[in-house]
């Protein structure tokens, strides 16, 4: 092997030790949540959010003086907490409430005892509960059935 051979193997080990050690550098700053110039990385954008209500059954007059409830969950199953719900019955706002640490918004439907025909009508046909989405999250709606006695 020639000294210009020698020469040219060992410059190019070289600079492949150099670009090893730049790609070894740029994972770790992937790894850290930063982007190669050294900025914190970007959420890819809103995540998928997954809301659930709990249906009510019993006696009419407890139904009417109790509660209906929503659970908010991310796409990885992770509560959503702080968030407000819109509990509807036939389209109409009936009440509103904020998620806590669980994800759980509970509506006290005595507190919007004011118009019992439309908690008659939800006995019937049921309600929806809505999370309208924010800057983190995307909108979800969810179904919540009820049944009753007399």
């Amino acid at each position: 092997m020639s000294d210009t051979d020698q020469k040219m193997i060992e410059a190019l080990m070289a600079k492949n030790r150099e670009l090893q050690e730049e790609n070894d550098r740029l994972k770790r700053q992937v790894g850290n949540g930063s982007t190669p110039s050294g900025t914190p990385a970007q959420p890819s954008g809103p995540k998928a959010t997954i809301l659930t209500t709990s249906d009510g059954s019993g006696r009419l007059s407890s139904l009417i003086s109790d509660s209906v409830t929503a659970n908010l969950t991310d796409e990885d199953g992770e509560p959503v907490k702080g968030e407000r719900i819109v509990f509807m019955i036939n389209n109409k706002a009936a009440g509103t409430a904020i998620t806590d640490a669980n994800g759980d918004a509970v509506l006290h439907t005595k507190q919007y005892a004011g118009d019992p025909q439309a908690w008659v009508q939800a006995l019937g046909g049921g309600y929806t509960a809505e999370y309208k989405g924010s800057k983190n999250y995307k909108p979800s709606k969810a179904y919540g059935g009820a049944g009753v006695s007399v």
